[in-house]
């Protein structure tokens, strides 16, 4: 599931917020801030609109003691507000923290978790590859956010349908991406679960029941409708 990395926190943006508001607002007036990175509009060029981005930064700087730190702040708000479905000021969130620390990973999975609710795959999925691109993922989120950019390829290769050119490979990237994460993290259920799902795409339902078998091995517990879709397919194998 996008968005369900083990480290989240819950944000204290608040004081810089209520700090930067009124620098902030030409940001908010000028650019679509409902874009990730503020649709990628350059931001250097308004005058006003850099003092702005440098008041509000320099606050959060002061508040959270580092670039990093206050964005991993308000990116936890953002996900806070993402999990309650308000996405609009989650996105605000997210593009605050990418202004913040254009570097840090979770901003991107965020831009990411929102843009596939909006049905917007293609981007998600640049969105997540730019996240896992980063060195510095924790090493607890690593398989997580793998699982999550594997789903979201499983997830365009199904909805291809039979018969498109490339379904095949994305299917193969997806399994690749799964396997690596379950092999980073066996202990995160969250990849085994994904890769069950992601198999039952492909209609490779005894696989999906190989993956059943060795999550359950590891401790980890399959849902039950995962486990009544496969059946509806393919009887559990006996072990």
């Amino acid at each position: 599931m996008i968005g369900s990395a083990v480290l989240r926190k819950a944000g204290t943006f608040a004081i810089a917020l209520a700090f930067a508001v009124a620098a902030n607002l030409a940001a908010a007036e000028i650019l679509d801030d409902q874009q990730p990175m503020y649709g990628g509009v350059g931001r250097l060029g308004d005058p006003a609109l850099r003092t702005a981005d440098e008041t509000f930064v320099n606050a959060v700087i002061s508040t959270f003691g580092g670039r990093r730190e206050g964005s991993a702040a308000i990116a936890d708000d953002g996900w806070v507000l993402f999990r309650q479905n308000d996405d609009a000021n989650a996105m605000r969130r997210f593009n605050q923290a990418w202004l913040v620390d254009p570097d840090y990973y979770d901003v991107y999975w965020g831009f990411g978790a929102i843009l596939l609710v909006r049905g917007e795959i293609e981007n998600a999925i640049a969105m997540l590859e730019r996240a896992n691109a980063q060195p510095d993922v924790h090493a607890k989120n690593r398989a997580p956010l793998m699982g999550d950019l594997a789903n979201l390829y499983a997830l365009k290769a199904y909805r291809l349908g039979l018969g498109t050119a490339d379904r095949a490979a994305y299917f193969e990237r997806a399994n690749a991406m799964f396997a690596a994460a379950v092999t980073t993290d066996p202990a995160n259920p969250q990849a085994w679960l994904q890769w069950i799902v992601g198999l039952f795409y492909q209609a490779r339902y005894g696989e999906a029941w190989e993956k059943v078998a060795a999550a359950r091995d590891l401790g980890h517990s399959v849902p039950e409708q995962i486990l009544g879709a496969l059946r509806a397919k393919l009887p559990e194998p006996a072990r």
